[in-house]
């Protein structure tokens, strides 16, 4: 990064970096790296390839010159568009694809991309948590295969890090229901869904039974009444233009409020839940294993409400709030009441780069 007030770009320090990422490089092919990705999310924006072009040459002309490393030139998020052609040409040993949000470059991919270059194909979405429907992924996979004239050519992969995604379902067998877990997929999950879509271009009939399981939970999923409601949907279709409408102006509305609520000009309130306390976490924690009653742990709630409200009136507030004490997570909690919702208890995701 430039420091504060310096002109400089990031761009501008290329030539400065290249001979320590060449060491890098010459490191790893040392200890005995045979093949090293190297992420360029910066392919999927639109670049001016007048800018850009010739500074990745220049780069990678630097990297390739590494003896016995391979580089795997990895974009993912979106496709590669007008960059294809010329990232193409750059002097790598393979280029990773996104097939999932980048499907639309499949055709130019297999045309473009070099016939001694390996194309990693991104076909298992790392971004959701979602099952793959595998038979289509593979019929997208048999099409690159027979462009690229065979599978050693190919490679399959999942569309972008798996970091997106949470670690195991393991955790939630016993927890979430059967039908629940078989439309889902979880890191490991994905994975063996990997594995099993490059198995079924090699040896299908090996596959076949995971196949057709697959293929069986993808249409549970789309039929099932816990997703689609058709009786929601004739609801949404049948309602005209008035459900969009209020039934009376602001103006008027505001004064209905004023009248009802009687509060002073510029009324005081909090954002609504007070600090989950040590006391409140401990009680909470002791009423999941059962060590504390659900009326011992009721009794506990009402109190902390009790006392939440009577400091808020003790200290002239206008709008009082009852604290939320029984509230976990604030989105869990209210999606918990609603239906259409599943938690999961092991479901965690990278936040902020540092914890899940």
């Amino acid at each position: 990064k430039a420091a504060k007030g310096a002109a400089s770009k990031p761009l501008d320090h290329l030539s400065a970096l290249l001979p320590v990422y060449v060491e890098l490089l010459g490191r790893l092919a040392a200890a005995g790296a045979e093949w090293v990705q190297v992420d360029e999310p910066v392919l999927a924006l639109d670049l001016d390839a007048a800018v850009y072009q010739p500074l990745f040459a220049r780069a990678y002309g630097a990297l390739a010159g590494v003896a016995g490393l391979k580089l795997l030139l990895t974009s993912y998020f979106d496709r590669l568009g007008d960059n294809l052609a010329w990232a193409a040409a750059l002097p790598v040993h393979g280029i990773h694809l996104d097939l999932v949000r980048g499907a639309a470059d499949l055709d130019a991919a297999a045309t473009a991309i070099p016939s001694d270059k390996v194309i990693s194909a991104g076909l298992i979405n790392g971004r959701n948590i979602w099952k793959a429907d595998l038979a289509k992924q593979l019929a997208v996979l048999h099409k690159l295969v027979d462009a690229r004239r065979g599978a050693a050519a190919v490679w399959v992969s999942s569309s972008c890090s798996l970091l997106h995604s949470p670690h195991s379902l393991r955790p939630e067998a016993g927890h979430l229901d059967d039908e629940t877990l078989g439309w889902l997929s979880f890191a490991e999950e994905k994975i063996a869904e990997v594995v099993v879509l490059a198995a079924a271009v090699a040896t299908p009939d090996a596959v076949r039974a995971q196949l057709e399981r697959n293929a069986a939970q993808a249409a549970s999923r789309r039929q099932s009444e816990r997703i689609t409601r058709p009786a929601v949907q004739q609801r949404l279709a049948g309602l005209d233009r008035s459900a969009y409408e209020r039934k009376a102006p602001f103006a008027e509305r505001q004064r209905g409020q004023r009248a009802a609520l009687n509060l002073p000009l510029f009324p005081t309130t909090t954002i609504g839940s007070f600090p989950q306390t040590a006391e409140v976490r401990k009680a909470r924690a002791q009423f999941r294993k059962g060590a504390l009653s659900k009326q011992a742990y009721d009794e506990f709630l009402d109190a902390e409400t009790r006392k939440c409200i009577e400091w808020q009136d003790e200290v002239g507030l206008d709008v009082l709030v009852h604290g939320e004490f029984e509230r976990t997570d604030m989105v869990e909690f209210f999606g918990e009441h609603l239906e259409g919702f599943v938690f999961t208890k092991k479901g965690w995701v990278q936040s902020y780069g540092s914890r899940c």
